[in-house]
């Protein structure tokens, strides 16, 4: 399970503050650019359609982390609003 093990490492870094996200137009350019590339590698089916090259999707996870850090730092390494504590957990 490598590919679960790396991905739960990136979400990790993300809840941590660690990794922060791309701008959602970023978000939605890549997608539809990913969609479209394997819509022309994959042919349509309706049995198991879910699939990914191993190397290459971990080589662009862990590119992806690194500019998610840098991000991340710019940003002054802020967790998810989720997160964060709140004030009415942390006041006493």
């Amino acid at each position: 399970m490598p590919l679960a093990e790396a991905q739960g490492a990136w979400v990790g870094d993300h809840l941590l503050g660690d990794y922060a996200l791309p701008s959602a137009a970023e978000l939605r350019a890549d997608i539809s650019a990913d969609q479209a590339a394997m819509r022309e590698r994959y042919v349509a089916s309706k049995r198991h359609t879910i699939q990914v090259d191993y190397d290459d999707y971990l080589h662009a996870l862990a590119k992806e982390r690194r500019k998610g850090a840098e991000r991340a730092r710019a940003q002054g390494f802020q967790p998810p609003a989720l997160c964060r504590p709140s004030v009415a957990t942390t006041a006493s």
